[in-house]
């Protein structure tokens, strides 16, 4: 849950990065996604206001901001270490991905090759049981085959 609400204030923040936001607007935002916080709660209201000063600053005013209502008029933007933090995790996410992908279609190339290999065997078995018939016209061009070679 804490890395969904990080990367979740991450994402607004990015989704506002040139025009900013208001504690409010983050708030309202956090509750449309389900993961609001209870800012009546003192533990609540400190673990939120630690995780919007690491990712963000103020627009105004540079101090640490303690209450919701000090921080009433501030608008926040990105940090640029969050940013590039958030990019990363992107790039990660994309790489598991891929990873994922690719570690699929490795597998299925390896069920392909030995599917293929055990018909190959297979095949090859059945054809030393397989009965040879020779014809006598065969022999026959074989026996001159060698004559013309001796002349």
């Amino acid at each position: 849950m804490e890395n969904d609400l990080y990367v979740t204030i991450l994402e607004f923040g990015k989704s506002r990065l040139s025009d900013g936001f208001t504690v409010y607007d983050l708030l309202h935002h956090l509750d449309d996604k389900g993961l609001g916080f209870n800012m009546d709660d003192s533990k609540e209201n400190m673990r939120f206001f630690l995780i919007l000063h690491n990712l963000f600053f103020e627009g105004h005013d540079n101090r640490r901001l303690k209450t919701l209502e000090e921080c009433n008029d501030q608008t926040f933007f990105i940090r640029p270490e969050a940013y590039f933090q958030y990019i990363d995790y992107l790039e990660l996410k994309e790489a598991l991905r891929s990873s994922k992908e690719a570690k699929e279609i490795s597998l299925r190339a390896i069920i392909i090759s030995a599917f293929l290999a055990f018909a190959s065997i297979c095949f090859q078995i059945t054809q030393i049981y397989r009965p040879m018939e020779i014809l006598p016209s065969q022999i026959q061009e074989i026996i001159e085959a060698i004559d013309t070679e001796r002349e």
